[in-house]
Order: structure tokens, then C-alpha cells, then sequence
């Protein structure tokens, strides 16, 4: 009964692990030792089916209407040899529906951060959350769900959908269209103002964040005695703390970010949320 049960739970825990990768993965997995060659090599074709599929990948006995943004006037076909989550939407794509970003797409992405979270060291954004105490900094579970730094820029992978590309330009020029309106009126206007600040580009995960009460426009009213009474409602929010304007930025237009676009300065990306370390410790 154990002989028959063994090779079983062996094709169980392969077919879970072969739904969360793909065709390079699993080849390289396989690749890693004799006795998981073995193990795997009886479940090739079963497991190759199980691996993930690009969301733009059409079957060929479907009938129904793709989804609004998905690759329509595609040239080459999806493959699941290299698929993977987009790093801003979370869509799984592969390789042939990845979106190539310009120079000046990658600089967009750019957030400059606190000086709080500026100064903080490199293993304080690694960290799975800035709250979490449920494990040793050093324990395999730390290591496990631990962050990796920002490597867009060698390896961008975001999808061609239009929703998705929409609204990472959107962000992307909103923050910058701030910078531009700083560096036109930059000796009339301060970025510690409270109308036109400039939060912490990890934004609600700042390690500096502070809940405050906004206003959200609409009003609720409250029965007293003699009337009703109304009063604007508000709730709250958690926002990070706002960022360092330098002198040069001050005295020189379009020099906003120089630091961050150069590797002077930790900035955060705003595709992949990770931490964009200085180029001394890149190397």
C-alpha cells in the first residue's frame, strides 16, 4: 500500500509546484539533483500542462470574446517557456507580451523617499512588511518572503494591456508633472506645504507614516434636539511623510531627482514597489 501511495503524494506536491512556474523553471528544478530527476521525470508531460499559461494565451476551442485590453494585433504567439506576474498589475504574461518601456519611461518610475526611509539601512525595505515582528530577521521564514531590490530596469517586466499601461503612465506623470510645478514656481512654493507636498514614495508603507483625518466631500447629518446639524464627513488615512527638497533643486530647473536618477540617493520604484539602492551597493 506505501508503493502506491508514495509516488501519489509525489505527483501532488509536484503538480502544486509546477502550477506557480513555468516551463524554465521546472526544467531547471528538475535539473538540480538525481533523485528530483527521478522523481519528476515520471510526470513530464502532466506536469508541462500544469505550468502557468499567459492570461492573453488563446485556446483554440474558445469562443468567447477576449477580455478588454489583451494582445489583439499580436505577431508572435504566447509561449510558456518564460511567464511570470507583471510587476504593477499582477497579470500573468509571458515574455512575448512583456512591454518594452522607453529610457524615459524607466526614469518616470522613479519616487524619491523620506529622509527617514532614506537613511534607513537597505535590510529595512527588504523586510516582508516594516511592522513585522512575527520572525527572527535571520530565520528562514524571514529569508523566504524577504523583498528583492529593483531590477526593472534590466529586466522590465510589464504587460501591453491597456488598463495596466494607462495607469502606469498616469501615476508616473501625475508625480512628475508635481516635480515640473515645484521647478517652475520652486522660490514661491516649499514642498513641506501642506497643498502641495510631496509624500514618501513608499507611501502608506512608509517607515515614517502617520494617519491623518481628510475630508471626503460629502456631508452627514446629525439629529440634535432642537435641529438637525450638518457636518462634513472625514476619514481617515494613512500617508508617509513628506520629502527633502535640495538647494541646487531650488536654484536650477529640471534638475528634480538628479540624485535618484544618478544612484547618489536610495529611491523606491513605483512599478515593482521594491527599493532602488544607490550604486555603491549594487556592486
Amino acid at each position: 500500500m506505501e508503493k502506491l501511495t508514495y509516488p501519489c503524494l509525489y505527483f501532488s506536491i509536484a503538480k502544486e509546484i509546477a502550477r506557480a512556474i513555468d516551463l524554465t523553471t521546472l526544467r531547471a528544478l528538475s535539473s538540480t539533483c538525481r533523485q528530483f530527476h527521478a522523481n519528476l521525470a515520471p510526470y513530464r508531460y502532466q506536469l508541462a500542462r500544469e505550468t502557468l499559461r499567459c492570461e492573453n494565451e488563446v485556446v483554440r476551442n474558445r469562443t468567447e470574446p477576449l477580455d478588454d485590453g489583451a494582445c489583439r494585433k499580436k505577431v508572435r504567439n504566447c509561449v510558456r517557456d518564460v511567464v511570470g506576474e507583471c510587476r504593477f498589475c499582477a497579470k500573468v504574461i509571458c515574455k512575448n507580451c512583456v512591454k518594452d518601456p522607453t529610457f524615459y519611461n524607466l526614469i518616470f518610475r522613479i519616487r524619491r523617499l523620506c529622509q527617514h526611509c532614506g537613511t534607513a539601512p537597505l535590510s529595512s525595505h527588504l523586510a516582508e512588511s516594516p511592522d513585522s515582528t512575527s520572525w527572527d530577521k535571520g530565520s528562514v521564514a524571514a529569508i523566504a518572503f524577504a523583498r528583492t531590490p529593483c531590477n526593472c530596469e534590466d529586466d522590465p517586466w510589464v504587460c501591453k494591456s491597456k488598463p495596466c499601461n494607462f495607469i502606469r503612465q498616469r501615476h508616473d506623470g501625475n508625480y512628475r508633472r508635481i516635480w515640473e510645478w515645484h521647478a517652475r514656481h520652486g522660490e514661491s512654493t516649499n514642498l513641506s506645504d501642506c497643498k502641495w507636498a510631496v509624500k514618501c514614495g513608499r507611501n502608506e508603507s512608509c517607515l515614517a507614516a502617520q494617519d491623518i483625518e481628510i475630508e471626503d466631500g460629502s456631508e452627514a447629518e446629525e439629529e440634535s434636539v432642537g435641529d438637525s446639524v450638518k457636518q462634513k464627513s472625514k476619514r481617515r488615512l494613512r500617508v508617509g511623510a513628506d520629502v527633502v527638497e535640495y538647494d541646487d533643486e531650488k536654484k536650477m530647473r529640471k534638475m528634480y531627482l538628479s540624485r535618484e536618477r544618478y544612484g547618489l540617493n536610495v529611491a523606491w520604484c513605483a512599478w515593482c514597489s521594491n527599493v532602488i539602492p544607490v550604486k555603491s551597493e549594487t556592486s
